[in-house]
């Protein structure tokens, strides 16, 4: 049942309200749009109801309230609205989920469940989609948003509806297709840390049946957070430029080609940035030089480019429709950062990391109108992922180089059918079967002279599945139960190419909940709760100076999930958000602790000694950490959003605010790095000009000026850190045709 999505939309790009609507989806593509209830002042009645979210999915209508699977749908107002620049933003309007800024890319963590490993070559347990195109590797979707149609972010095991598997849940970024109509749309920000932003959009008809559109974004900050007290250079600077382009072409009624292009380069240098958390030091007993500040004898720089096309075809056979996706995309990174992080010259990195992936999908599925509703999928994925090289400078004087690639092929297929068992009572059931064959191959070298060398291969194949019941109590509720495995493959890492493949992670999947709306549809409630058994779980250990990904640990999490629409006036929206969640290894023998010098190793964490000469000793033998709550998985989390929407005698005025607020959560599954809860207080007041061609927008972000971390760990070098976003705060004219 997956197919063309066609979303029905009334608002500009970037100027409307904030909206945010909370549902489930069954098919792979799922589509937030605005929906009956945001029809303009005087034509709900006294207040805006909560109508029908209704997308256009293998060209029938379906409301997404009828579908059993959790996911937060955002729209582009509500990325606009909140300022949602990047992935990292979503973390303040999605529950469950914490997205870091590691050193290299962006990490997401969904319900507890992320990709610790942090080498290039390990794929991420919580899969990143571009439209419909899946993303490998973390380290291309450090991106800012632009075109954006919606995200949708799912959660829980996807794999029987998804080209590629994903263990922990989805994110998908689906972007504008082209018009046949001309529109434009520009905009011009001005923020503080002499930052300005730009977006272009155009789309229209280049022939009767021909319709392209292209978008292009830039971003610069001229002026950082903070300085580095060793060289005086200014911290968390960046840049950004990139391009998208589609060319749709119909040439029939039953066919649509979509060809599309992207190039994005970014350079900054948040998550590479690190200094010692307060209280601590680093190397040659360096302390913490000022929260956003660093203490670092290099400067740290992380430079991106990414670039891809990929190839649609969608065609209506009349008793079943075909679709085909293409995809090649490249990814470059070039990463400069200081190891030991202090003011010594000790050790120094630079990263040369290529990625390169081709991916075929195939999909057969049935047409609207039958009681068995049916997918079914064939996926090829090819990717090479390589250090070229990652070399290290000791002192100054000794340099070890790393080359190493890791090679994945994968064949899976995959298919999934509901059908009505009983009236208003529907069972859905999927089957994937996935083949995965990986090869790694790798060479040191120490001052020109090769040390060490290795060659290695490994297959991994499993099935997979999807169980649930759906039934429509009522027109408004709609009960569900579902269980699902999810299946993460193994994996080399390219970081320490002569270690042997980690076995996949498998999650099992209990999950219920219902679909509600209230009071004539003023008021939207959908509850969920879930329990994981999550077994072979990838993770990252420190042997000497490696770092080595291994199976260590099981776990165990239950959690419930709540979020609530209300429009209780014309012109007023308020969303609500919450989840609970115990997240707890079950069984984490060795894991890796580290003690700091100065203080007799231990298994406890222990304060940072008076006269600590720096740096930290990893225990021998590492230590039980089973019972420790998981990584990256705060007890709860809470959204809160408000917005209001007037006309007046010189236009639209919309007023908006949204909080965000996570309880404490870990760094290292031993505890040793800790970011205490904190919140976010957002808010913004836009006006549109009668026309709806002009808009003004004045925003500000983190006024409460909360501090937190951005990214943190534990390592030889300490316990380190690096900043998250400030108080920040601008001034963005848009115009729209």
């Amino acid at each position: 049942m997956t197919g063309l999505i066609l979303v029905r939309t009334t608002a500009s790009f970037g100027l409307a309200a904030l909206a945010v609507t909370s549902t489930a989806v069954r098919a792979q593509d799922v589509a937030s749009s605005p929906d009956p209830a945001e029809t303009p002042a005087g034509e709900a009645g006294e207040a805006d109801t909560g109508g029908d979210i209704v997308v256009t999915a293998n060209r029938r209508e379906q409301r997404l309230q009828d579908v059993p699977v959790s996911v937060t749908a955002v729209s582009s107002e509500m990325v606009t609205s909140r300022g949602l620049s990047d992935l990292k933003g979503l973390t303040e309007a999605v529950p469950s989920l914490v997205l870091v800024r590691s050193a290299t890319s962006n990490t997401p963590f969904m319900r507890g469940i992320g990709a610790a490993a942090a080498s290039p070559s390990n794929e991420p347990s919580v899969a990143t989609y571009v439209d419909n195109i899946y993303i490998p590797s973390n380290v291309a979707t450090v991106f800012d948003f632009n075109n954006i149609e919606r995200i949708e972010v799912l959660r829980g095991p996807q794999g029987t509806l998804f080209g590629r598997n994903a263990v922990g849940g989805v994110l998908h970024v689906i972007t504008r297709d082209p018009g046949y109509d001309l529109a434009l749309d520009a905009d011009l920000g001005i923020a503080n840390y002499e930052t300005i932003t730009g977006n272009l959009y155009a789309s229209g008809a280049l022939a009767p049946n021909l319709a392209a559109n292209l978008a292009i974004h830039f971003g610069d900050r001229g002026e950082g957070w903070g300085r580095n007290a060793v060289t005086g250079r200014d911290t968390y600077t960046y840049s950004s430029l990139a391009g998208r382009a589609k060319l749709l072409f119909e040439p029939g009624p039953d066919t649509r080609i979509l060809l599309a292009g992207d190039y994005d380069h970014f350079e900054g240098a948040q998550g590479v940035l690190r200094t010692a958390v307060p209280g601590t030091v680093t190397a040659g007993a360096t302390p913490n030089a000022g929260f956003y500040n660093v203490a670092n004898n290099v400067d740290a720089t992380n430079e991106v480019d990414t670039y891809g096309g990929s190839l649609r075809v969608d065609h209506d056979f009349g008793g079943f429709g075909v679709t085909s996706i293409t995809a090649y995309r490249e990814v470059r990174q070039d990463v400069v950062y200081d190891l030991d992080t202090s003011r010594l010259d000790i050790t120094r990195v630079t990263l040369d990391t290529r990625a390169d992936t081709f991916t075929q999908e195939l999909q057969l599925r049935s047409l609207p109108g039958s009681r068995l509703e049916w997918i079914l999928g064939a996926y090829f994925f090819d990717n090479s992922t390589r250090f070229a090289p990652q070399g290290v400078l000791i002192q100054s004087t000794n340099q070890q180089f790393v080359f190493s690639a890791q090679k994945s092929r994968s064949l899976a297929a995959y298919g999934q059918a509901t059908y009505e068992i009983l009236p208003r009572t529907n069972l859905t059931a999927g089957l994937r079967y996935t083949h995965d064959e990986r090869s790694i191959a790798g060479i040191t070298t120490f001052n020109g002279t090769q040390i060490a060398s290795a060659e290695q291969e490994a297959e991994f194949g499993r099935l997979t599945w999807r169980l649930s019941v759906d039934h429509r109590i009522n027109d408004d509720l709609l009960a569900y139960a579902s269980y699902n495995r999810g299946f993460k493959s193994g994996v080399f890492d390219i970081t320490s190419y002569a270690a042997p493949a980690v076995d996949p992670e498998i999650l099992d999947s209990y999950e219920i909940g219902f679909k509600s709306d209230w009071f004539d549809r003023r008021l939207r409630v959908n509850v969920s709760a879930f329990h994981y058994d999550y077994s072979d779980i990838q993770v990252t250990q420190i042997l000497g100076t490696t770092a080595v990904t291994v199976n260590a640990a099981r776990a165990k999490l239950d959690g419930a999930e709540i979020e609530v629409t209300a429009r209780p006036l014309r012109g007023l929206e308020l969303t609500a958000s919450a989840s609970l969640l115990d997240a707890k290894y079950t069984s984490f023998p060795n894991g890796p602790h580290f003690s700091p010098n100065g203080a007799p190793p231990t298994c406890a964490i222990i304060p940072y000694p008076a006269g600590a000469p720096g740096g930290q000793t990893q225990v021998p033998g590492g230590c039980d950490l089973s019972g420790n709550r998981m990584i990256f998985a705060p007890k709860y989390t809470l959204n809160l959003g408000a917005s209001y929407s007037f006309d007046t005698r010189i236009g639209n005025l919309t007023l908006a605010a949204s909080y965000f607020h996570t309880g404490a959560y870990a760094f290292e599954p031993d505890q040793s790095v800790v970011q205490d809860g904190y919140g976010l207080l957002n808010a913004s007041v836009a006006w549109r000009s009668p026309s709806e061609r002009w808009g003004l927008r004045l925003w500000g972000r983190n006024l409460n000026d909360a501090h937190f971390f951005s990214a943190a760990n534990s390592t030889s070098a300490g316990r380190i850190y690096s900043a998250g976003e400030p108080l920040t705060y601008g001034l963005t004219l848009s115009a729209h045709y």
